[in-house]
């Protein structure tokens, strides 16, 4: 179900070429509330196809029974989707590539986590877990991608070397004026 990956492609072509800050600003939460809109209607089919029409998935009743059951909890995970992807690519579109890997990295460690939980629990795997654990997550990276792109500030700053540049004197001795060894 790929309704809203666009939001993150259009977040990353657009949003680098506004002209300022506040322009990038206010295309990102345009695109955000754009990938909003388009989360209502997936998370919406995603309730109402399993749900009104099983048939057009199976014609087994067990089956399609376990899709009714689950068709809450999956619109649940699939209103977040298109915001998250959304403002990944707003992101993206910062380039503030160092603060994702660090969060995809972390996300993943906790998705393993989650997954054997979920696997081992005793009160059995269903397919109801499987589409509460993608809402969870899907949560859980909405906030903390809101949370590192708005308020909008921009590109995130540039990384600082430790090492001293050559040729530039050592922490707190003056500059002797000979330039450092530069040959």
């Amino acid at each position: 179900f790929t309704l809203g990956d666009a939001t993150g492609a259009t977040a990353q072509a657009y949003v680098p070429s506004a002209p300022s800050d506040d322009h990038r600003a206010r295309l990102a939460r345009k695109i955000v509330v754009m990938a909003l809109g388009v989360a209502c209607v997936a998370s919406a089919l995603a309730v109402a196809a399993p749900t009104l029409a099983p048939r057009l998935f199976t014609a087994d009743p067990a089956v399609a029974g376990l899709m009714r059951a689950a068709a809450p909890a999956a619109g649940l995970g699939l209103l977040m989707h298109p915001v998250v992807v959304a403002l990944e690519g707003c992101l993206l579109a910062r380039n503030d590539l160092p603060w994702l890997v660090r969060n995809y990295l972390l996300t993943g460690l906790l998705s393993v986590g989650a997954t054997l939980a979920i696997a081992n629990a005793p009160t059995g795997f269903s397919l109801v877990h499987v589409w509460l654990y993608l809402a969870a997550y899907q949560l859980a990276r909405c906030a903390s991608f809101a949370r590192r792109t708005f308020p909008w500030r921009g590109p995130p700053p540039p990384r600082t070397s430790r090492r001293r540049p050559r040729g530039a004197p050592e922490a707190g001795l003056p500059d002797d004026g000979r330039g450092g060894g530069e040959d």
